[in-house]
């Protein structure tokens, strides 16, 4: 699956060196699968497995418009948004196109960027899309208009 930006999460464990003893599973996380392997290597542990991750993803819609979500699986969830079994939202508004996608490692993290993303303006998320992170503070603050005073408004010139 494509996707037109994303952001390699930093050093977060998406590998484990698996052992079995005693009938419990023991794991050592690694962040690549060669690290994985040369741990089960030296301690003569049974082999690697890729740890289940988060994701937080934005769509954009047919109609240009934003969706953005979470899952466990990016691939499944944006196969059910486009065949109409995502959201309702998305369901309305078929095809839709990956354009962001992060990984997590919990499902609670995604969630919880799911949720922030959720409440940013369409340039703050657009920013985010294009990988323009240097100016998200900035699309952070509000703008404050000065309210004008009823003198102000009668002392107006009218054009």
């Amino acid at each position: 699956m494509e996707v037109a930006s994303a952001v390699d999460p930093p050093s977060w464990f998406r590998y484990a060196a698996v052992a079995k003893r005693e009938g419990r599973e023991l794991s050592l996380a690694a962040t690549q699968p060669a690290t994985a392997e040369l741990l089960c290597r030296s301690l003569s542990w049974v082999g690697v497995k890729k740890l289940d991750m988060a994701w937080m993803y934005i769509l954009e819609c047919k109609d240009g418009s934003y969706y953005v979500g979470s899952t466990t699986d990016i691939e499944r969830r944006v196969r059910q948004h486009n065949q109409g079994d995502g959201a309702d939202y998305t369901a309305r508004r078929r095809p839709v196109k990956l354009v962001f996608a992060t990984e997590f490692v919990k499902i609670e993290d995604a969630y919880t960027a799911e949720k922030q993303v959720q409440g940013w303006r369409r340039d703050k998320r657009e920013a985010l899309i294009r990988g323009d992170y240097d100016v998200l503070p900035a699309l952070s603050r509000k703008i404050f208009l000065k309210k004008s005073t009823d003198d102000e408004i009668r002392s107006a010139p009218v054009e």
